[in-house]
């Protein structure tokens, strides 16, 4: 009679397990890698076509919300008048940061030539001759080589400074060209925005008939999760940008700039773009100040909008990472990339599909536990 082996019958069913789990991984990974690629590619390529309807959506949503939440409404009338409130406080923060930017432009434009040519060019010679000097005290070899070196770096030194003027224009001239195209877009957004307040129902509507059930359960499932989460978020940016606002403001009203308090609560809005945020106002306006003569508040723009950044980065990943249950360095991570895959889109949306992912599988293996 044979006797059956339990050990090598064990050890194989182990194997077998083992060798199910490195398939089921190597599934998962090449089904994330897939999904992440088709991503990048509506993304990048069919994203911005879409993009005015999508924007016009998110803007008639908004406005939505504030008709039932505020107002206590949900009629057609309700939902236009809160429309228009959404675009004029839009506007009004665009008009703020346009008037201050043009301003500072034009002081450039009229007061650099005069202080480049009584300040800067001046101060430029008197560097070059003290360095000359010093190097003609030095071996003949070396002599010549720093003389060559400098020559050479305040030739360069001379060349930029020439031509900032055309840098500026080099700059603005895709915004010039582009400028037919923005204000095409920016119509569409606001016609289509009108044409979803009306048939907002309508459009849920449609996108919930062409779906089959189970569309229907992960879609209900993403958008309760999302929806809950993305509050969180942005409770978390409302007091990242807070914390911008208390800095700036300290800062501005030390240097003694005007309407400082004005200025810092609307440059803190720009703390929710990537990577530069409230640099969009600070760089500039710090080099600008340099330029024309204003070197103390110009440094002290420059020193204050590093540490902005640097308190800003250690806040932000702790903040987020926090409402969707990820460590902080996790959080940067995928931050990071999906903001080079994706742009603004995937710093958020990134962190947000990992943090989806891990909770359902977490709720998977608690049902299969139980």
């Amino acid at each position: 009679m044979e006797i059956f082996d339990y050990d090598s019958y064990f050890i194989g069913k182990m194997k077998l397990m083992k060798i199910e789990e490195k398939k089921n991984f190597i599934i998962n990974v090449v089904f994330g890698v897939i999904i992440i690629a088709l991503a990048y590619l509506f993304i990048k390529y069919l994203l911005p076509a879409f993009m005015p309807f999508v924007l016009a959506f998110i803007l008639a949503y908004f406005a939505i919300v504030m008709a039932r939440k505020l107002f206590k409404k949900d009629n057609a009338t309700v939902r236009t008048v809160c429309l228009i409130i959404v675009y004029l406080i839009i506007g009004i923060i665009i008009t703020t940061i346009t008037v201050v930017v043009i301003n500072k432009l034009i002081e450039f434009f009229t007061t650099f030539p005069d202080f480049y040519t009584n300040g800067i060019q001046p101060f430029i010679v008197q560097v070059k001759k003290n360095l000359l000097a010093i190097s003609k005290t030095m071996p003949k070899d070396v002599s010549v080589y720093l003389t060559s070196f400098i020559d050479g770096v305040f030739e360069a030194i001379n060349t930029i400074i020439s031509s900032i003027s055309s840098y500026f224009i080099e700059m603005a001239t895709p915004i010039i060209t582009g400028a037919p195209a923005l204000l095409i877009n920016l119509m569409v957004v606001i016609v289509a925005s009108f044409y979803f307040i009306y048939d907002y129902e309508r459009v849920i509507e449609f996108i919930f008939r062409i779906m089959n059930e189970k569309t229907k359960r992960i879609f209900d499932e993403v958008k309760d999760y999302v929806g809950n989460k993305l509050i969180k978020i942005l409770w978390s940016y409302i007091k990242i940008m807070f914390i911008t606002f208390v800095e700036l403001a300290i800062g501005l009203l030390l240097f003694g700039v005007d309407n400082a308090i004005i200025i810092s609560m609307l440059t803190a809005l720009l703390d929710i773009l990537p990577v530069l945020g409230v640099g969009t106002i600070l760089i500039p306006w710090g080099i600008v100040d340099i330029c024309i003569g204003n070197y103390f508040l110009g440094i002290g723009i420059l020193v204050l909008y590093t540490i902005i950044n640097l308190i800003r980065n250690v806040i932000e990943p702790k903040m987020v990472g926090d409402d969707l249950g990820l460590r902080p360095l996790p959080t940067l991570i995928a931050m990071m990339i999906g903001l080079n895959l994706f742009g603004i889109i995937g710093m958020f949306g990134l962190p947000l599909i990992i943090s989806f992912y891990i909770n359902r599988k977490k709720k998977a293996s608690e049902s299969i536990a139980v």
